[in-house]
């Protein structure tokens, strides 16, 4: 099982020094997943969440975007363009 595990982390996508992290199953997002799923920062995710462009939602506290919302936004940006 090791092995299996070592073989999937190889496969992985790099940038840089960093591994790509894939986000594909999650249904919520905390503001850095988000900003690395967007290619912005976590400050930009915070400010556009607080200006209500991005909806978040609040569990226990944490903030969160959900998926939905994520895709929602970007497609909001390709009628502006």
């Amino acid at each position: 099982m090791n092995e299996e595990l070592t073989g999937l982390v190889a496969q992985l996508p790099t940038l840089g020094n960093r591994t790509v992290v894939l986000y594909a199953e999650k249904l919520l997002y905390r503001a850095e997943e988000a900003a690395d799923c967007l290619g912005l920062s976590r400050t930009k995710i915070y400010e556009l969440i607080q200006s209500g462009i991005l909806p978040a939602v609040k569990v226990d506290g944490c903030r969160r975007v959900r998926r939905d919302d994520l895709r929602a936004f970007v497609e909001s940006l390709r009628e502006i363009a």
